[in-house]
């Protein structure tokens, strides 16, 4: 709530929970190409790593 629309934007990306939308939150973007690159990154690792979640 805090966030408004960036934090919207992070907690839609597949597989960004709560913990990892702060982080993403948490840094400084210039610009939303800035958050979408890193909302991108926490998607991929979460593609590359959810084989070992359960």
């Amino acid at each position: 709530m805090h966030y408004g629309h960036d934090g919207a934007m992070v907690l839609a990306g597949r597989g960004i929970g709560p913990d990892t939308a702060n982080r993403i939150l948490s840094r400084y973007h210039r610009s939303e190409w800035e958050l979408l690159k890193d909302i991108l990154q926490a998607e991929i690792n979460y593609a590359k790593t959810k084989r070992f979640w359960d």
